[in-house]
């Protein structure tokens, strides 16, 4: 066989394994997403109507965006679910290439992710875009529908290896309850007073003039760069 014919069966062969498991990933993951959008729309029917009869001034709702990203807006805390359009792989050294599955099936390694990130209702209302938001979690799933997440709290944890079974609905609808719970238990804080009594001219006409101003969840109200609370 010519140099050229090995070259052109090698590409045939990437393109048969790779290009068609990442393919096989990413349709998978339109499927999870889909899934993760419907328990969020039947979570948050639940809690309205809930919330509904004890005080109709909270907001529970979902809003679809787009194929790829729907908001659930709670209350003073927005979450944004995002879905990336690639598959990717981890770094050599991951502990997924341990995993039986894995081992087994070197083209399950292949990951599409969800990620989930927390802003302030009132920054998407308003349109505060240099407010700051926090990515909870991230979700990677496979071709097989086998996960793992990265993030905050019990995310952190609980979801840090891959699963030896498919993802279910009941599990979909507690990562939903996971993400708005981590929300509503991370606030807004005040910043100390000492950090801003001095205040630019620029920032008090800014917000007499409704030009946008960053807040952040965790530092509250910023005036220049990141500060640790």
């Amino acid at each position: 066989m010519s140099e050229n014919n090995e070259k052109i069966e090698l590409v045939k062969s990437l393109i048969s394994s790779k290009s068609i498991a990442k393919q096989d990933c990413f349709y998978n993951l339109i499927d999870v997403f889909k899934r993760f959008e419907q328990s969020a729309i039947l979570v948050c029917a639940s809690l309205e109507e809930w919330i509904s009869q004890k005080d109709p001034r909270v907001i529970v709702q979902v809003k679809t965006i787009n194929d790829q990203e729907f908001r659930i807006q709670v209350g003073g805390e927005t979450l944004i679910f995002l879905m990336h359009s690639n598959a990717f792989a981890f770094p050599e050294n991951h502990t997924i290439y341990k995993h039986p599955s894995i081992k087994d099936n070197l083209l399950s390694a292949f990951f599409g992710t969800i990620e989930v990130y927390n802003y302030l209702s009132a920054s998407i209302k308003y349109e505060r875009y240099n407010d700051l938001g926090e990515m909870l979690v991230r979700f990677f799933f496979n071709k097989d529908n086998h996960f793992l997440a990265e993030g905050h709290g019990q995310f952190k944890f609980l979801y840090s290896e891959l699963s030896n079974n498919p993802i279910d609905d009941d599990l979909i609808q507690r990562f939903i309850y996971d993400c708005i719970h981590q929300s509503l238990d991370f606030d807004l804080t005040v910043p100390p007073f000492a950090e801003v009594q001095h205040v630019p001219l620029g920032f008090i006409v800014g917000k007499s003039m409704n030009i946008p101003h960053t807040t952040n969840k965790k530092l509250g109200f910023k005036l220049g760069g990141n500060q640790d609370s």
